[in-house]
């Protein structure tokens, strides 16, 4: 009878104990960009996307892999709070590659090599609620877009873009529209001379105090429209 009763307990507690051990790590896993070279997992518990690994063809694209219906990547997009970029190559364009996140809070980039990424428009398009953003280990030498890049970042206080090597860009419209808790950034160093577009490129800033764009070359540029609209606490 001792037996009988201790071989139930047993089999009661695997019964409850099975569940947890399903649930415990609420973790799911896939793949983005064109050769699924670069891997993803997201923690359920803690919010957190993991993204690593090596494009291995010559153009990545990896928002149409994020944001098909099909891609288990989007039902998680509303959710994700902290990104960790980490042993990373990324290659050919990044568009969309952050964008919508509205969730989203930090971001951090660890070891990852962008030397090859010729696009970057819209790359943290409406991630409204990311305060912070420090690129400064981007290489961006071949990037000739940076269009709408940080378009509607509206809680974004500090963004490190000082060492971004811009001399092939060639588009820089609504780069930095509708940051309005931008009180400052430093493109002090920006080459502009292919640059031909800024339209709307500070549009919004309601919160930037000053600006330094002495260095600017504007040879090249057809379109300023609308540039400084509504950069109401510029001094």
């Amino acid at each position: 009878a001792k037996k009988l009763g201790l071989a139930l307990f047993v089999m009661l507690l695997c019964l409850l104990v099975r569940p947890m051990q399903v649930n415990a790590g609420n973790v799911r896993t896939g793949t983005i960009g064109e050769n699924n070279g670069i891997t993803w997992t997201y923690d359920e518990d803690t919010k957190t996307l993991t993204i690593t690994g090596e494009e291995s063809g010559l153009e990545g694209i990896y928002d149409s892999a994020i944001w098909s219906l099909k891609s288990p990547f989007a039902a998680i997009c509303e959710d994700v709070e902290i990104i960790k970029v980490q042993d990373c190559t990324l290659k050919g364009s990044v568009m969309y590659m952050f964008a919508r996140l509205k969730s989203l809070k930090s971001i951090e980039f660890n070891n990852v090599d962008t030397s090859s990424v010729t696009d970057m428009t819209s790359m943290f398009y409406g991630c409204s609620s990311l305060t912070n953003l420090d690129l400064s280990e981007f290489n961006t030498s071949k990037v000739r877009h940076m269009i709408c890049m940080f378009y509607g970042c509206s809680s974004l206080k500090s963004v490190d873009v000082s060492n971004f090597d811009t001399s092939k860009v060639t588009t820089m419209s609504s780069m930095f529209s509708d940051c309005t808790s931008l009180t400052g950034v430093d493109v002090s160093d920006f080459d502009t001379s292919n640059v031909t577009t800024m339209g709307c490129m500070f549009y919004g800033c309601s919160s930037l105090s000053s600006l330094d764009v002495s260095n600017f070359s504007t040879s090249k540029v057809t379109n300023m429209h609308y540039m400084f609209r509504g950069c109401s606490s510029l001094t």
